[in-house]
This record gives structure tokens, C-alpha cells and sequence, in this order.
């Protein structure tokens, strides 16, 4: 029976699942046409989501647009209209001083100014608080990106004319932050950027009379267009009504970047001109540092012993630097590589020179410089020991001992006396100094002796010139 009835309810079931299928998939079918007629509809029928009209910009308050997002801040200041910028700025003003009010005006300037230097300058050059003035142009100054570098230029010119209380002092200038204390910065980044466009903003903007702050150095525009385009920064030179030697010597170190030889060349072919005369020696400067071989080939072409002494004394008088060449990171500048290099050409060339190099020659033992005068040829140590200055590091007493020593008998005097001789300041001290230290009385007086020849000879020379 049971079999009976599973062969007769079997193909019940399959009928009826059959059945449901076919139901299932029609139903399935009409549901997926619905949601595709739904969405081919209009939106009308769906409930609209309200949301409010952003304000106008007339309607924010500065405070208001301070406190956005950055991205909302940013976007919001510049799409403003320049009329609505200028109420922010209005609003600036009537904040009182203090931290919110300074926060406020570097970050409204600061965004301003990248997107719309011309605006924020003429805004800026409106304000009448002074303090406030200042600080916006700080702002500006700071942020402002290369594009807007005339503005700032022409911005802070136009403010310069207008500060009522000039000073040529540049420590009042800078104590006061007036305007004119930030030209340097401006100039200087627009240099890196455009040197020919400052070229052309120098000769657009005649010097204001009293501000001497404000145009007293070519030399770097001319370094740095010279260092990309040398013949068109030398037209421009050559037409300058700045016409020195500084500005000659800083186109030469510029064409020296961009091509050593030519500018080498062009140098050694006016050696003989007096406006070339601080070219030659930074050129012999530069040289060195570069190769001592080209450096010496460079000193034997120049035209007589004149033009080779003065090119060394003036390269070399301050090219020593204390310290060793692992502090310093530059080995050629150590005091005795100085030293070596120098005293490898006749006394002639090099006499006066060395002073500054024995003053920085701080490393070593204390001997070190008395044992290397000593190991040179007689006729050079003579000129040596007349150049001896006492190194940084020592006090009078220190430096004597280490002569009396450690020199020969012969060289002692010659030392001891080159040593007050070359003092930049008043023996007085130095007196006072010997007369307490524990050298004996007879020791003393002679060294006291010495210390009155030099200033009698100090005088003397001083009423010479007079």
C-alpha cells in the first residue's frame, strides 16, 4: 500500500513543483519590471530634500569665515568677490590686539595672497593701524608665492615712502618692523626666481632718497642672472649707473658658475683695469677652492708682481678658518694648508697677508705655528714672524710662553713684538696682563719695553697719516 501510494503521489510532486517555477519566475519578472519602471520615473514624486541656500558673503562675518574647515576657508575666500574681501579685512581691523586677532590676520593675508597678491597689497597698503599694517605684511611676505613677488616689492616701496619717521640705522628699521625691514627678504626670494626681473624692477624704481637699504647691493642679481645668462646680465651691467667694482666682481662669480673658463679668460684680459681689481681676486678665490694647480696658473699669467700680490692679499687674507677641516668640512681652508699653499711664491707676492691666518691657526698644540715659522727658510721667516698674531684661543701671556719656549733665541723678539704690533685692540690689557703673570721682573720689563716701542710706533705712524 505504502509503495501503491509513492508511485502514485511522485509525479503529484513533480507537477506541482513544476508549477511553482513557473509561478515563482513570473513573479520574479513582474517584480524586477517595477523597480526598472520606479527608476526610469521622474523624481518629482519622491519627497525633495531641502536644504538652505548658503549665505551670500555679504551675510558672513569674517569670524565666521575664519572658523571653516581649511578646504571651506580656502574655497570661500577665494571665490569671494573683492568686495566682500575687503569687509573681512575692514572686520580684521575691529578685532581687538591680542593672540585672536594676530592668528586672524596671518591666516587671512597668508591665503590671500596666493591667489590674489594685487588685492591683498592694495588692502594691506590701506590699513591705518600701523602695527597691524606690519603684521599683515609679515603675512604676506611670508606666503607669498613667486608670481607675486613684484607686488610685494612694488607693495612695500609704496609703504616705505610713507613712514614718517626714516632711520638709516638698520637695527631701528628692524627693531620697528617697519616696511622697509622686509624688503631684503622679498628681493632675495625673487632673485632665486627672476633675477632678470629684478634687473628690470631696479631700473623701473630710481632709488628713494634716505633709503639706502633698499638698493645697495646689485651684486647679487647680477650672480645669480650672470650664473644662467651671462651676456644678457652683462648688457645690463654695462648700462647700470652702478658701476663698481663689487658689481663687476659679483658678474664674474656668476659667469664663473656658468662657464669657467670664459669667465677666467675674460678676467686675466682686464686684469690691468681698476674695476676689475676685486674680479681678479675672487676669481683666484674661487680658483683655489677648485684646483690649486689652475689657481697657481692662474697668479704666474697675471701681468706683474703688483697685480699678484694684491690678488693674493686679497684672496687669501680671510680664506683661514678656525677649527680643523672635520669641523669645518672644508680641508683647503684649514690655516696651515692656507699657510703652505701661500708660501710656496716669493715673500713679494704674499708679504701682509698671513695675519688672520696665524690669528684662526686655534687647533693643534700650542707650538704647532712657532715650530712651522721656525722650519721655513730664513729669509721666509723673517716675513713670517712679522705677520704673527696671536691665535684666538690665547691671551697674551699664553702666546709668550709658548714663544719664549719654544722659538729660537733669534725669533723670540721678532714674534713677541709682531704680536702687540698686529693687536687689533688696546695693549692696556696685555700690560696688565703681564705685569700679573709669573714671568720674572727682569723678563717682564723687557716685555713691557716692547709693548712701549710698538705704541710709540703706533702713535707715530697715526700722526703720519693725520
Amino acid at each position: 500500500m505504502n509503495r501503491r501510494f509513492r508511485t502514485l503521489i511522485a509525479p503529484g510532486l513533480l507537477l506541482l513543483a513544476a508549477i511553482s517555477f513557473f509561478v515563482g519566475r513570473r513573479t520574479e519578472e513582474k517584480a524586477l519590471a517595477a523597480k526598472a519602471r520606479l527608476k526610469a520615473q521622474p523624481q518629482t514624486s519622491r519627497k525633495a530634500e531641502t536644504r538652505p541656500e548658503p549665505p551670500s558673503h555679504r551675510q558672513l562675518a569674517v569670524a565666521e569665515i575664519l572658523a571653516l574647515p581649511f578646504p571651506e576657508f580656502y574655497e570661500a575666500l577665494r571665490a569671494a568677490p573683492g568686495e566682500a574681501r575687503q569687509k573681512w579685512a575692514a572686520e580684521l581691523e575691529k578685532i581687538p590686539p591680542g593672540p585672536q586677532r594676530r592668528s586672524a590676520v596671518k591666516g587671512f593675508y597668508k591665503l590671500l595672497v596666493q591667489f590674489d597678491p594685487k588685492t591683498a597689497s592694495t588692502i594691506v597698503s590701506e590699513i591705518t593701524d600701523k602695527d597691524l599694517q606690519s603684521l599683515a605684511v609679515s603675512a604676506l611676505v611670508d606666503a607669498a608665492p613667486g608670481f607675486a613677488m613684484r607686488d610685494m616689492a612694488e607693495l612695500i616701496l609704496h609703504l616705505s615712502t610713507k613712514e614718517t619717521e626714516v632711520s638709516n640705522s638698520f637695527a631701528d628699521v628692524m627693531k620697528e618692523r617697519q616696511p622697509s625691514y622686509y624688503f631684503g627678504d622679498v628681493i632675495s626670494e625673487w632673485i632665486s626666481i627672476d633675477p632678470a626681473a629684478v634687473a628690470r624692477f631696479y631700473d623701473e624704481h630710481p632709488k628713494p632718497n634716505g633709503q639706502e637699504l633698499f638698493f645697495n647691493d646689485y651684486r647679487e642679481v647680477i650672480i645669480a642672472w650672470a650664473a644662467i645668462d651671462p651676456k644678457a646680465a652683462r648688457d645690463w651691467m654695462e648700462k647700470s649707473p652702478t658701476q663698481i667694482e663689487e658689481v663687476y666682481d659679483g658678474f664674474i662669480s656668476g659667469w664663473y658658475i656658468n662657464d669657467p673658463a670664459a669667465a677666467v679668460s675674460y678676467v686675466l684680459s682686464h686684469a690691468t683695469e681698476p674695476i676689475l681689481g676685486t674680479a681678479v681676486s675672487g676669481t683666484l678665490s674661487e680658483l683655489y677652492l677648485d684646483s690649486k694647480d689652475e689657481a697657481k696658473k692662474f697668479i704666474e699669467a697675471l701681468p706683474d708682481g703688483k697685480a699678484r700680490h694684491d690678488a693674493i692679499q686679497h684672496a687669501f687674507a680671510s680664506m683661514a678658518r678656525a677649527g680643523t677641516a672635520e669641523e669645518t668640512g672644508e680641508p683647503e681652508r684649514t690655516p696651515r694648508v692656507v699657510a703652505e699653499w701661500v708660501t710656496q711664491f716669493p715673500p713679494d707676492y704674499w708679504n701682509g697677508t698671513l695675519r688672520e691666518t696665524f690669528e684662526r691657526w686655534t687647533e693643534g698644540p700650542p707650538e704647532e705655528v712657532v715650530a712651522w715659522i721656525q722650519s721655513q727658510s730664513p729669509e721666509i721667516e723673517a716675513f713670517l714672524a712679522n705677520e704673527y698674531k696671536r691665535p684666538l684661543n690665547k691671551t697674551a701671556t699664553e702666546a709668550i710662553t709658548t714663544i719664549v719656549q719654544f722659538a729660537e733665541p733669534n725669533l723670540r723678539d721678532q714674534l713677541i713684538t709682531a704680536m702687540f704690533r698686529n693687536a687689533d685692540q688696546s695693549l692696556d690689557q696685555d700690560k696688565d696682563s703681564i705685569a700679573a703673570a709669573s714671568f720674572p721682573p727682569e723678563q717682564k720689563n723687557h716685555l713691557l719695553q716692547i709693548i712701549a716701542r710698538v705704541e710709540a710706533e703706533k702713535s707715530s705712524n697715526q700722526n703720519a697719516e693725520e
